[in-house]
């Protein structure tokens, strides 16, 4: 199913807060009118087959997390959502897809524009931004006679594609369709059929997100050489392989071979001849996803080793995360190699798991964005994408969930006598994870806190009411500690 970024924005607000949250508070964040969210939150319902976001009269609303789970985070996307109810953007997005399809020959404006049921003016206006959005990439718009084409490098023309593609996450789609634009069944089959085969030669598993990488090339390749008169084109791009290129393939002679099967494939599939280099475009594609350093002819052991170890060390110093460098090298060693493969070729890949990352684990993303900005400067390198980063986040968040941080708790009676003590043992061992700074009496408390000396306290756990203005986060327990208490007390040290 396909969210409109108003539906995903409100579905957003309570998987960060499951609080429970008022339409009030939701216009307020999302700068919208109540009646709009109930708008929304009633469109959001009709999705799922029962209320995803249910209201109670003076409560406000809540949020069914299990069925989100199950009927929307691992739901297919569905990229047949009527043209009339797409934005701007996304109307905008698929008319860039089919003119990228065909390019270089031209497509009707009415044939382009039937389904969207906009003026004329509105396609004017239309027609400037995908002008303006196209210059940026070097591609060029031109309207001549009531019919637009797009003009500019076939590589340029295919990273667009794959790049609109991987956007709409082509994997999962029952229908298969891109924009709007439906991909033949019978290609679909022909492409799963070809990374079985390169499965089966290689005897790994291509798991994701490399799968969808070879199959959007591979896709790119079926759509491309059907349009008149392209292997013109990608001839006249086609440049010599140049020595590292050429030591590549003689290092990775069975991976190139597997290449020139599938290629050959194709080339039946398609009762056509392809222009040799795609051999080698393809080639690039499968060995990024299992890119070793021996014998890698682009990648330097020194070079990684740099990388990896400036990122484990810059990472430590923000986070307390407890391993050693020597563990989370061996761990991520790999993952940068072929990170560094691919940006060296230009490959992208998509992180589908992003924004749940980004969400869950926003400072550790954040500090890997800083670090990737500090390694362009130090080693000359491309900036490292969001998606790429995302991964990596993966690795140092496992590191990170593995570190039990020991609250710091404090224990307070009336005189800090016996009772304390025995508070102390009993809390101790029913929380192990928790660190007894002192078990003190209240008139201790108050001189220290005089003196200054109460500071970096996660946690009192006290017989009697604290004095006024303490500041410190507290909770109310019978000397004798209960089971009740020792509930009381998880829960409290849950939410710190």
């Amino acid at each position: 199913m396909e969210l409109s970024k108003r539906e995903a924005d409100i579905i957003d607000m309570f998987l960060i807060d499951r609080n429970t949250n008022t339409a009030d508070k939701i216009a307020s964040e999302l700068k919208i009118s109540t009646k709009t969210v109930y708008r929304t939150i009633k469109k959001i319902n009709h999705l799922v087959s029962k209320e995803l976001i249910s209201s109670e009269a003076g409560k406000g609303f809540s949020f069914d997390y299990n069925l989100y789970l199950t009927e929307i985070a691992n739901s297919p996307i569905n990229a047949t959502k009527k043209s009339e109810d797409s934005s701007p953007t996304e109307r905008r997005m698929s008319i860039i897809f089919k003119l990228l399809i065909t390019s270089p020959h031209p497509l009707t404006i009415y044939e382009l524009y039937e389904e969207h049921y906009i003026s004329d003016e509105a396609i004017a206006k239309d027609i400037g931004k995908l002008r303006q959005y196209l210059m940026g990439f070097q591609l060029q718009l031109l309207n001549r006679n009531k019919m637009l084409m797009i003009k500019g490098s076939e590589t340029v023309i295919r990273k667009r594609i794959e790049s609109l593609i991987k956007a709409k996450k082509l994997f999962g789609d029952e229908k298969f369709t891109i924009n709007n634009h439906p991909i033949r069944v019978e290609d679909v089959n022909f492409i799963t059929e070809q990374l079985l085969f390169i499965e089966e030669q290689l005897q790994e598993q291509i798991l994701y997100p490399y799968n969808i990488n070879i199959f959007s090339h591979i896709y790119i390749l079926l759509i491309r050489y059907k349009v008149e008169g392209i292997d013109r084109l990608i001839l006249a791009e086609e440049l010599p392989l140049d020595k590292l290129e050429k030591q590549q393939i003689d290092n990775n002679d069975y991976e190139m071979s597997v290449s020139r099967s599938i290629i050959r494939n194709i080339e039946s599939y398609l009762e056509l001849s392809l222009n040799p280099i795609e051999s080698y475009y393809l080639f690039q594609h499968i060995i990024s996803s299992r890119i070793k350093l021996e014998g890698n002819a682009f990648i330097e052991k020194n070079h990684v080793d740099e990388i990896i170890y400036y990122m484990i060390n810059r990472m430590k110093q923000q986070f307390d995360i407890s391993i050693t460098r020597q563990e989370i090298y061996e761990d991520i060693y790999q993952h940068i190699c072929s990170l560094l493969y691919r940006m060296k070729n230009e490959i992208s890949i998509v992180n589908e798991l992003l924004p749940d990352i980004r969400r869950e684990y926003v400072l550790i993303y954040e500090g890997l964005k800083e670090v990737n900005q500090e390694l362009q400067k130090r080693h000359q390198l491309p900036l490292i994408s969001d998606d790429e980063i995302g991964f990596l986040t993966l690795y140092f968040a496992k590191y990170n969930e593995q570190v039990v941080k020991k609250r710091r708790v404090l224990i307070m009676c009336s005189s800090g006598i016996g009772t304390s003590e025995l508070l102390k043992v009993k809390v101790q061992n029913t929380f192990p994870q928790i660190e007894v700074v002192d078990a003190i009496s209240v008139n201790q408390f108050k001189k220290r806190r005089l003196e200054g000396a109460i500071a970096d306290i996660d946690l009192i756990i006290t017989t009697i009411n604290l004095p006024e203005g303490s500041g410190l986060p507290s909770i109310l327990v019978n000397a004798i500690f209960t089971e009740n208490d020792k509930q009381n007390v998880a829960k409290t040290l849950e939410g710190l």
